[in-house]
């Protein structure tokens, strides 16, 4: 069996089940023997989880400007890409990474108006090429995603979870928009790949039906 390590990425709005189904995935490489990391973003790894808590648990988490939450989200980025991405690739590892660029450019550059260029402009000054080879958008309305998100209450709710739903919609109208060419799409960013593989999952089916799905998918990239 022939493989090459990538960089996957799951994306998609709150509660849209992207955790279960990456580490679902995870569970999936090893009994295959086949080396994989599982992360997150913000997050990942000691420093770039110290700026998580901060942007979305913090006391000011809702007084940080657009612009500046923009930038502590690159500051954990950096951290997380340098110190255990790149380095997993590296070593031929697969990377299986809950968000990357594309909800910063939909929370961000869209949600927040900062503009989808600039996030574009600053991800290619920080990181290069570095974009995924594959990732699963999973897709749910947002009025189910907001219920999910009240039905697991015993966790903590972060700063967009206190978002008003019209927030979401237009997260949701965002990456909708963004992955709309179908499973594969041209990068807008300088340097990158010309074509990313991109997967919009309805994640309204069963966990099971998602899970077949994405693992049915990695098949054509495990050969």
């Amino acid at each position: 069996m022939t493989i090459e390590s990538k960089f996957v990425v799951f994306e998609g709005g709150e509660a849209a089940g992207k955790t279960t189904h990456l580490h679902a995935l995870r569970r999936w490489f090893i009994a295959r023997d086949i080396e994989c990391i599982a992360t997150r973003e913000p997050g990942g790894i000691e420093e770039a989880e110290y700026i998580r808590d901060a942007l979305l648990f913090g006391e000011n988490s809702h007084t940080f400007l657009p612009k500046t939450r923009l930038l502590l989200f690159l500051a954990s980025r950096v951290e997380h890409v340098e110190k255990v991405i790149r380095p997993a690739l590296q070593q031929g590892k697969w990377v299986l990474c809950d968000r990357f660029v594309d909800s910063t450019k939909i929370y961000q550059g869209i949600g927040e108006k900062i503009g989808v260029e600039l996030v574009e402009s600053l991800h290619t000054l920080l990181f290069q090429d570095l974009v995924p080879n594959i990732t699963f958008f999973i897709d749910v309305p947002v009025k189910t995603a907001l219920k999910r998100a009240q039905n697991r209450r015993s966790q903590r709710r972060d700063y967009y979870e206190t978002l008003q739903e019209s927030f979401h919609n237009t997260i949701r109208e965002g990456f909708l928009v963004l992955f709309n060419s179908g499973s594969k799409f041209k990068s807008r960013s300088k340097g990158s790949p010309a074509v990313r593989n991109v997967y919009k999952i309805d994640g309204m089916q069963s966990k099971k039906a998602v899970t077949d799905r994405i693992c049915n998918i990695m098949k054509d990239f495990v050969v």
